[in-house]
């Protein structure tokens, strides 16, 4: 026959060891759980059955050290029952279990926060529990993929399974299932930021356009001689290539005229950003002309002296002062083609020497200054 002052006096005794695990809340919970079932006790004795393991199981941190006292004493008899509470609350199962040898199941719990490290709070019961996840496996319920104790948001429910430490009451876990993970409303989408943008290679008919962006994004430049540039009627350059260091050619420049341009760019997202109207200027049209006999004979004078030399067209007036020759002997052949009388009387190693002087061979367009 039960004696049920017996077990009556078995749950003071547990709350009495509960008072030295300095978890105010456990022991709170025992006396409130007691104190609105005490009254019902001689009138239920089965109910007060079921209180018991409901209230034991519900503090497993003063359970641990209650066993340890049973075993000093030889009481042996609890201690092959397995403690269990449970309950269904919002649909979700509820259930805080200790098994033999500190072996712990806990479902339904609600995940709170990450406290350090590994280390992060679950409520269950409504009172806040401990887990240590190191070494453990985090898994979805899903796929049985697994994820990170950081991808884990407030309001998790998990179930896990572990071993309580006695000395601490923290859940070593060794397994832990996310049965649900409340979505985290995404970073909603920017398009790229555009800086650095700068013209470089500017020459009468075309120029280089750069900039940047932070992520990588497409290259295309809008262009026109009109102010506020126009986009739908400007001329265009682009490239389809992802990057984030982007430069475009621009071509078919006017000579001395103003350009304004804007760059854009669009992310892997397809948001798209546009730069401010920036404005540059192409270079003069340089002095060219083509190299031939007559343009030569009217540079005939020491002043402006040029000499044809096997097809190459030299201008020596800088150098006709200190010809070991004389002056005369490069004068009187100013504007002429002075090949033979060159190649008769100089050596090759004169050759560097007329490199100097060098504007390019005849029929040639170059540049001059």
């Amino acid at each position: 026959m039960i004696d049920w002052d017996q077990r009556v006096g078995r749950v003071y005794q547990l709350l009495f060891y509960a008072r030295n695990v300095r978890c105010m809340k456990i022991r709170q919970f025992y006396w409130i759980k007691l104190n609105k079932k005490m009254t019902n006790i001689h009138k239920l004795k089965n109910l007060l059955l079921i209180l018991v393991v409901v209230l034991l199981a519900s503090a497993p941190l003063g359970v641990a050290l209650a066993r340890d006292n049973d075993e000093g004493n030889g009481n042996r008899e609890d201690n092959e029952e397995e403690l269990e509470s449970s309950e269904r609350s919002n649909n979700v199962e509820k259930k805080f279990s200790i098994e033999k040898e500190g072996n712990t199941k806990i479902e339904g719990a609600t995940f709170q926060s990450i406290s350090s490290g590994n280390v992060f709070t679950v409520k269950i019961f409504g009172l806040n529990a401990m887990i240590d996840s190191t070494g453990a496996t985090i898994k979805t319920s899903r796929g049985n993929v697994t994820v990170s104790l950081a991808s884990l948001s407030s309001g998790a429910i998990l179930d896990i399974k572990g071993r309580i430490n006695p000395d601490t009451g923290v859940v070593m876990a060794k397994t832990i299932k996310v049965i649900s993970n409340p979505t985290v409303p995404p970073i909603p989408p920017i398009p790229p930021t555009i800086s650095l943008v700068n013209m470089t290679n500017i020459a009468s008919t075309s120029a280089t356009v750069n900039w940047s962006t932070n992520e990588n994004s497409t290259s295309k430049a809008y262009y026109g001689t009109t102010t506020p540039l126009n986009l739908a009627t400007a001329q265009t350059v682009g490239n389809l290539a992802m990057v984030t260091g982007h430069s475009l050619g621009l071509t078919g420049l006017i000579a001395s005229t103003t350009y304004f341009f804007v760059v854009e760019s669009t992310n892997t997202v397809n948001l798209t950003s546009t730069s401010s109207q920036i404005s540059f200027t192409t270079n003069a049209v340089p002095n060219q002309t083509t190299l031939t006999t007559s343009l030569v004979a009217q540079h005939n004078v020491q002043d402006n002296c040029w000499l044809v030399i096997d097809d190459g067209v030299y201008d020596v007036t800088d150098f006709i002062p200190s010809h070991p020759g004389g002056v005369n002997a490069i004068v009187s052949r100013c504007g002429t083609d002075a090949s033979t009388i060159f190649d008769n009387i100089h050596s090759p190693e004169v050759d560097a020497l007329l490199a100097t002087f060098f504007l390019g061979n005849l029929g040639q367009v170059v540049t001059l200054p």
